[in-house]
């Protein structure tokens, strides 16, 4: 069991480090589109809504790939 802990936190530590790179370089390259924005100045900025339902998938994908390997292994 405790290396299935350490399976989910090494795993979770790399999907963040992923997802902060990979929010980095989309910043980076974003290049706006003037073009189709409003000429008023009052606009609102919305953003978007945050959710653990992907952490939550990916841990839950993970363990499953993590047992089954473990299963397999001792067969």
């Amino acid at each position: 069991m405790k290396k299935y802990f350490i399976f989910i936190l090494i795993f979770a530590l790399l999907l963040l480090a992923f997802q902060v790179f990979s929010g980095l370089l989309l910043t980076m390259f974003y290049t706006p589109d003037f073009y189709l924005q409003k000429t008023s100045s009052d606009s609102a900025t919305i953003f978007g809504r945050s959710t653990t339902l992907y952490l939550t998938g990916t841990i839950l994908i993970a363990s499953f790939a993590y047992f089954s390997s473990q299963k397999l292994l001792k067969n």
